[in-house]
């Protein structure tokens, strides 16, 4: 048997044998029916064609493009050498995009950091005026500038407004006139700024009627409540009694809730908050200028959750706010926030009630604290709501989006929602902004550290 086996191995091991050589013939073969071929056509040997491989870039990023060379990748659009964080993005009536951030110029407390703004006009990447990109930007106050806030008239005049450390935190606000980014009224940007408070003012919020009348909602630290004014020349002031002082429109809030201003046809200002002026937890309110003296809450309470009908208090911090042109309002918010997850909810008020879109919970996002969100929303030319939101998908949060097509929640893109979503990239992306163009073109802007500082990079999406 011992024999027989031996046998066997050996046979198999001369056909081994054979068949590699057999290969090696096969190559040698070739190679010179290669060479004969060569020099037949006056030449050596000639290159072997390959059927090309063709690799799907649909999805990749969702299948949403750059604008311009690198917009998101490398250093994107800010390509700095220190941090580049919380932009802020609107687009103007001819399409133009326009884009404002904050440059850390020296990182630390005692450092110093300015706002700085370029355009995209469809096909390059321009300063905005003198130096809006480079030196000290649109800011230079040789302190700290941080959260801009950005948007356009109807004359496609660009308007910023930032926190300043200037004087203890003011809001500040410039527009451009000409190449010059000019202060709206004296002192608008020096000194006690528009805030003009004892205690710090944060995280400004502005909007524009159909008249370029501008209005600027900020945190004010003093009372934790809402303060806003509007610019009539030559003065910024008050809409309606104490909306800039005392418990300003909201009341007493937390301090680390954000919110958001959006402008309705109708031009009366509409803002969204989370209070926690119940004892129970935060609530998602939204307030519009009735045109008189009062800020009128919409629908005369807070809005509640249709599943059960009781209020969203579980930490809704965060709402983010659109208005139609129809005149209905947006509002999506974080709910029932935990350490690894939130439900994204969004509601439409129809001029008469708060009603579902889709379902209840539109996406339940994945997070690594309660605390780390990001979340945007805009309205398609179609007068649907478009949302955007950051997940977290170890070891880094991916940016993703969504819109309602009148009849379900649909991707923008391939996988717009899911897996790396538009981002795609190896580091943490964070601070969306979201807008739209007049064409229905979808921009997305966020900070990126995949290159080691967080720089600023930008994708946008056309049917």
């Amino acid at each position: 048997m011992k024999t027989l086996l031996l046998s066997v191995n050996a046979r198999r091991s001369q056909l081994l044998i054979s068949f590699i050589l057999f290969l090696l013939f096969a190559v040698l073969f070739l190679a010179a029916q290669s060479i004969v071929k060569g020099e037949e056509n006056g030449g050596g040997m000639q290159p072997v064609a390959y059927l090309p491989i063709v690799i799907d870039q649909s999805i990749k990023n969702a299948g949403w493009s750059e604008l311009g060379t690198n917009s998101a990748r490398e250093g994107g659009i800010s390509a700095s050498i220190q941090d580049s964080i919380d932009p802020a993005i609107a687009t103007a009536p001819n399409g133009d995009l326009y884009i404002a951030w904050t440059e850390v110029i020296t990182a630390g407390v005692n450092g110093r950091s300015d706002i700085y703004v370029l355009k995209w006009d469809g096909n390059d990447w321009s300063e905005v005026g003198t130096d809006s990109a480079t030196g000290g930007g649109i800011s230079n106050t040789n302190n700290h500038s941080l959260n801009p806030d950005i948007a356009i008239s109807a004359s496609g005049i660009p308007y910023v407004a930032w926190s300043d450390e200037q004087a203890n935190w003011q809001i500040y606000v410039r527009r451009l006139n000409g190449l010059t980014w000019e202060e709206v009224g004296t002192g608008s940007a020096s000194g006690n700024g528009i805030s003009d408070t004892t205690f710090p003012s944060e995280l400004p919020s502005i909007g524009l009627d159909s008249n370029e009348t501008p209005f600027v909602l900020w945190n004010d630290n003093s009372a934790s409540a809402l303060y806003l004014r509007t610019f009539a020349t030559p003065n910024w002031g008050e809409l309606g009694t104490g909306s800039a002082s005392g418990l300003g429109i909201t009341g007493k809030m937390d301090h680390y809730a954000k919110f958001a201003l959006a402008i309705a046809p109708n031009d009366r200002p509409t803002i969204a908050s989370a209070d926690n002026t119940s004892a129970s937890g935060y609530d998602v309110v939204v307030r519009q200028w009735d045109g008189n003296d009062t800020w009128s809450i919409v629908g005369g309470d807070k809005i509640v959750r249709a599943t059960d009908n009781t209020s969203l208090l579980t930490n809704d911090w965060n709402p983010e706010l659109a208005i139609a042109p129809n005149g209905h309002i947006f509002v999506v918010w974080p709910d029932n926030l935990q350490n690894e997850s939130y439900d994204l909810r969004l509601r439409e008020w129809n001029g008469s009630a708060w009603n579902i879109v889709g379902t209840d919970v539109v996406h339940t996002v994945v997070t690594d604290h309660f605390r780390r969100q990001s979340i945007g929303i805009e309205i398609g030319i179609d007068g649907n709501p478009i949302i955007a939101w950051k997940g977290f998908v170890a070891p880094q949060y991916e940016l993703y989006a969504q819109r309602w097509t009148g009849s379900a929640w649909t991707d923008i893109g391939e996988n717009s929602s899911t897996g790396d979503g538009i981002s795609d990239n190896v580091g943490d992306s964070d601070n969306l902004s979201l807008a739209v163009a007049p064409d229905g073109t979808i921009y997305l802007a966020w900070n990126d550290d995949t290159s080691g500082d967080d720089q600023i990079y930008i994708r946008s999406w056309k049917d």
